[in-house]
């Protein structure tokens, strides 16, 4: 029994369609929770962001990107914990190398801001916020809480 051409070619055709949808598929997955971590990390959400920045690691490995996306994030707890224990010497030390990345997330740059400021360097530190709220304008983290409450928890 031989095999017609035009079913091989059919055939061959077939799994390079297959074989390109499925690449397609996988950089959409990548570019959407690449953009989940971004928005979770703009909400104020670092830890959940960082989990799945670790999993986004994990999952596209050969992916540069994702990396450096994991390690942002890990730099972002680890310097909002260290902002709230009032250590921002060691926060700016941690943020500082990564802020100088074209692709730093806003967050990182407000947190930046906030180390600043709390080592007295206010000019400085109202620029590394204004930075961040540039680069991520509508960010729920960057709102002002409703006026007549100081929380905006009513």
């Amino acid at each position: 029994m031989t095999i017609p051409l035009r079913a091989l070619l059919a055939a061959a055709a077939c799994t390079s369609i297959a074989w390109g949808w499925s690449t397609l598929g996988e950089r959409q997955e990548y570019a959407d929770r690449v953009a989940l971590i971004h928005r979770l990390l703009d909400a104020g959400q670092a830890r959940l962001a960082g989990f799945e920045a670790r999993q986004l690691d994990q999952d596209f490995h050969d992916e540069p990107a994702s990396a450096r996306l994991s390690a942002f994030a890990d730099a972002i707890v680890a310097a909002n914990t260290l902002l709230q224990q009032r250590h921002p010497e060691q926060a700016r030390a941690r943020l500082e190398p990564l802020a100088a990345e074209p692709d730093a997330p806003a967050v990182l740059h407000f947190l930046l801001g906030r180390a600043l400021i709390q080592l007295g360097d206010a000019a400085q530190g109202a620029a590394e916020q204004e930075k961040a709220r540039q680069l991520s304008p509508d960010a729920p983290l960057f709102r002002a809480p409703p006026s007549g409450t100081p929380t905006g928890r009513g």
